[in-house]
């Protein structure tokens, strides 16, 4: 508990979030593994590291994220460092390249007609850096 506060101080709003999207998923205990999966981005986070067949990406990503567009790059930008921490530690030195990659497409997004081609281009590019 008092790992998980030290994490989220002073920021109560996302304290209150993240005990909220526990409790929405109804866990029991107060752990890393819990903290990580109970995000409402976890499948999206997951997907980045690991990777299924591409098509079966972009049918994920376009059936749960083609109306949050947004909110889902701002996620991998704030929210999938710290679960890349708790989830695979081993590969927190490809941390700089991600959060470049995350930079680069949210400012292209500006840029495109459908801005869901950038969240799949970005969550792939993030596959690439993950796992090579």
């Amino acid at each position: 508990m008092h790992e998980f506060v030290k994490k989220n101080f002073p920021d109560l709003r996302a304290l209150m979030n993240k005990l909220q999207s526990l409790h929405n998923s109804k866990a029991t205990e107060l752990s890393m593994t819990n903290i990580a999966n109970s995000s409402s981005y976890a499948d999206l986070f997951d997907l980045c590291l690991h990777p299924k067949k591409p098509y079966d990406n972009y049918k994920l990503i376009v059936n749960q994220y083609s109306s949050r567009v947004d909110e889902a790059l701002s996620a991998l930008g704030n929210d999938f460092p710290e679960y890349l921490s708790d989830a695979a530690p081993a590969r927190l030195d490809k941390l700089p390249g991600v959060l470049i990659s995350v930079a680069e497409y949210q400012y292209q997004k500006s840029f495109v007609i459908d801005p869901l081609i950038t969240l799949l281009a970005a969550v792939f590019r993030i596959q690439q850096i993950l796992n090579s």
